[in-house]
């Protein structure tokens, strides 16, 4: 039996394919009911996986509150928790690598890396924090002139088009020497046409409220509230080699074992405060000043009026030069009028002379015409006198030959 007619078998012998009466469906019948036990069983496991969901998130948002109930009370306890554990790794069984909301929550928690903060299932994800909207903002306006605001809670920001804002972050960050922080706008307003940059890093051993110029490259306003998540941040723990979380300052100059390379910490620079003040220092002026700008603006309003101002000046030539043509027009068909009334003058004139000229030749043939009317009179009463004075003499001259006869 070969492989087609062996197929053939199994299609006749399937029940599926023929109808209660034993005869052959369609095959629209027979797609349908193929597809039928996928679609249902499709549909089976995503209901089962939307209820796994709902029973992890419960468990998620129980295990939250446990640890916001362990979570630093206070600004002085929570730079006490990370002192003790800047250089020294609490959980040493978590492998380096991104860490899921269970490790970088014990962290906040027992490391102090954030206050404060609350570990909810809305600012919680698996592998991100939130990061919210709150403190001083920094902008110059069209003008030129710099503005400084505030940001509270119950206080509205607005990012005009086409510019640039400072902002600041909440809450307080207190980095370990063994884990970094990446961070980036919320897809929200990304697919608002904000832009921030691609995952900025923070290094370990940071101190301090994260500031981030927030860059606004559409021709929309967009209003943002005190408290807003603004941010993700991911937790990466390092793999910090021979130096190892724990051992309390590098072995600088220490001899490394054999294949291992010598152990050392570039140690991130400690803050000018003892304890946050932002009412004292303004982390974005910081920043600026290390920056060495005074004054940061976007090259897109200015450009738009380059723009504006050049539209103007083409609008107002194309006006000039459209008055121009106007005139240069009037001019022409000015001109073309005096000379068609000059050649039509010219030509008035001419026929004038040629019907003086017509006239005077026809005066003149009349009197030609008289003339020889008269002329021929004369020569009619000539000729009547002449034939008068011969008439007694032809009979005299009866042999000479006859004269012309007289009339």
């Amino acid at each position: 039996m070969t492989t087609g007619q062996g197929k053939s078998r199994r299609r006749q012998s399937d029940p599926s394919v023929k109808d209660a009466h034993g005869r052959p469906k369609s095959l629209q019948d027979v797609q349908s009911a193929h597809k039928q036990p996928a679609t249902q069983t499709v549909e089976a496991l995503h209901s089962k996986a939307k209820e796994e969901r709902e029973h992890e998130l419960a468990a998620a948002r129980v295990a939250l509150e446990a640890l916001s109930r362990r979570a630093p009370p206070t600004i002085e306890d929570a730079i006490l928790r990370f002192r003790r554990f800047r250089r020294h790794d609490p959980f040493p069984g978590i492998a380096p690598g991104l860490l899921t909301c269970a490790a970088f929550c014990a962290y906040i928690v027992e490391a102090g890396l954030m206050y404060p903060y609350q570990l909810t299932t809305e600012a919680v994800d698996l592998a991100s924090v939130d990061l919210s909207l709150l403190g001083k903002a920094v902008w110059w306006d069209e003008k030129g002139q710099r503005q400084d605001l505030d940001i509270k809670i119950d206080t509205s920001f607005v990012l005009k088009q086409n510019s640039i804002a400072f902002v600041t972050l909440l809450p307080y960050l207190q980095i370990p020497d063994y884990i970094a922080l990446r961070f980036n706008l919320k897809v929200r307003h990304v697919y608002r046409g904000l832009l921030l940059g691609t995952g900025p890093l923070v290094d370990p051993g940071f101190q301090g409220y994260l500031t981030i110029p927030l860059h606004n490259l559409t021709n929309n306003e967009y209003v943002f509230h005190g408290g807003e998540p603004l941010v993700a941040v991911e937790f990466t723990k390092l793999d910090l080699g021979p130096t190892g979380a724990g051992t309390g300052a590098a072995r600088v100059g220490s001899e490394a074992p054999t294949g291992q390379p010598t152990g050392f910490i570039v140690p991130f620079s400690e803050p000018r405060l003892a304890r946050p003040a932002p009412e004292l220092e303004n982390s974005i002026d910081v920043n600026l000043a290390k920056a060495r700008v005074a004054k940061v603006e976007s090259s897109l309003p200015a450009f738009d009026a380059k723009i504006t101002t050049l539209e103007q000046k083409v609008a107002t030539q194309t006006r000039w030069l459209s008055i121009g043509g106007a005139v240069a027009a009037i001019a022409l068909v000015v001109t073309i009028a005096s000379v068609v009334w000059q050649a039509t003058s010219e030509i008035r004139a001419i026929g004038d002379r040629e019907e003086r000229i017509i006239s005077r030749y026809e005066a003149a043939q009349k009197t030609l015409s008289d003339s020889l009317s008269i002329v021929r009179g004369h020569l009619q009463n000539l000729e009547k006198a002449f034939c008068a004075q011969v008439a007694p003499t032809r009979t005299k001259r009866a042999l000479t030959p006859a004269p012309v006869p007289c009339p």
